[in-house]
């Protein structure tokens, strides 16, 4: 069977979900509304709609060069630098009177495990790298606390991308991947990628991302798509842990359960907040934290499954191990998510999140349950 029948034989089955805003994509199909610039240059060397994959590794291949999906731009280190608190720019400050080692690629290589991943090569362009990675290398191997400014979009970059990229789409999408066959110690192994020109938030939650924390943290239109994530999840949620063979007490006990879930994350995420600022000198609000926490309450989604186990005892104890493992990434991505929020250190993010935890139980735990309790439920 030659490579191609392999890789016909187990292509990748796409499944998507219901709002899903972005999809696996041909490069070409991106290219049909990029212009390809020139670092340093005002106009593009080849405009929008007129770049083709062989621009990319022909004449155009050096790192000078990139692709522009949006009218806006360049951003400059102002733009970015006006999306820092007063922390970051005091943290810069103080590095600039007191510059530790010369730049080296070496220190390149550790200042960048300080940013996301995807703007790794965006960190190069902007005037403070000479005194962020000299301070940030010595500060890896220390225990000063980490507070790097974070390079971010301006909101109206972003907005534009987005726009663009939901414009060039049609009904009949161009779903696509892109596979190679790899010999390897023995092995002949079937890669697959998928080229996406934006991550869904939803997806960078599920798998920890903290620049996509980081995003929503500052993005404050996401403070209602926020809060209606924890509304609809945690019904959800309370659908499946309430699930009985009666039907009014099964949906009243979760519409109980709902009301009493978003008033303990209400109270979590104020505790965060209050604790945050008044032990460790944080710099965060009460939005920034729903933000960041309500994203995170996504894995309590997997709590519905909850439902299947009121049908039989046998899945209740297949699912019992599931529904566990799904708390215990519920609290990894809520430290992850308060962390990026309150820019402390992992001890004293964990101290603040254990008290907004607690918070939380005591809401669910005490009041619900009396609450419940009264209501015969």
């Amino acid at each position: 069977m030659s490579g191609a029948e392999l890789h016909q034989k187990y292509a990748p089955i796409m499944h998507f979900s219901r709002g899903e805003r972005f999809f696996p994509m041909s490069a070409d199909d991106f290219l049909t509304y990029t212009a390809l610039y020139v670092k340093g240059q005002q106009t593009p060397a080849i405009p929008r709609g007129r770049v083709r994959l062989k621009d990319l590794t022909g004449r155009y291949s050096s790192r000078e060069t990139f692709l522009r999906s949006v009218a806006t731009g360049p951003i400059h280190g102002m733009e970015v630098a006006s999306e820092w608190g007063t922390a970051a720019i005091r943290l810069i400050y103080e590095w600039s009177q007191n510059p530790v080692v010369t730049w080296t690629e070496d220190l390149a290589r550790s200042a960048y495990d300080w940013f996301s991943e995807k703007t790794k090569a965006a960190t190069q362009l902007f005037w403070w790298n000479n005194l962020l990675l000299p301070k940030a290398h010595a500060d890896k191997k220390g225990s000063v606390q980490k507070k790097l400014p974070r390079f971010q979009l301006p909101q109206e970059v972003r907005k534009s991308a987005v726009e663009s990229y939901e414009a060039s789409q049609d009904k009949d999408r161009n779903y696509t991947y892109y596979y190679r066959t790899v010999q390897q110690a023995g092995y002949l192994d079937l890669q697959y990628w998928f080229f996406y020109a934006y991550m869904d938030r939803i997806v960078g939650a599920f798998t920890f991302r903290r620049d996509v924390y980081a995003e929503v943290e500052k993005d404050t239109t996401f403070t209602t798509t926020a809060w209606i994530l924890v509304v609809v999840i945690a019904f959800l949620n309370r659908l499946g842990s309430n699930a009985s063979g009666n039907l009014v007490n099964w949906l009243a006990g979760a519409v109980v359960d709902t009301v009493f879930a978003v008033i303990g994350f209400a109270l979590a995420a104020v505790v965060i907040s209050v604790v945050g600022r008044a032990l460790f000198s944080a710099e965060v609000t009460f939005d920034e934290l729903a933000r960041t926490l309500g994203l995170a309450y996504v894995w309590q989604i997997v709590g519905v499954i909850g439902v299947m186990a009121a049908f039989s005892n046998a899945l209740a104890c297949v699912l019992a191990p599931v529904l566990v493992i799904a708390v215990i990434l519920l609290v990894i991505a809520w430290l992850v998510a308060a962390k990026v929020a309150l820019d402390l250190e992992w001890g004293q993010t964990i101290v603040t999140v254990i008290l907004g935890g607690i918070a939380w139980i005591v809401v669910m735990v005490v009041v619900s349950g009396a609450v419940r309790g009264l209501l015969g439920l």
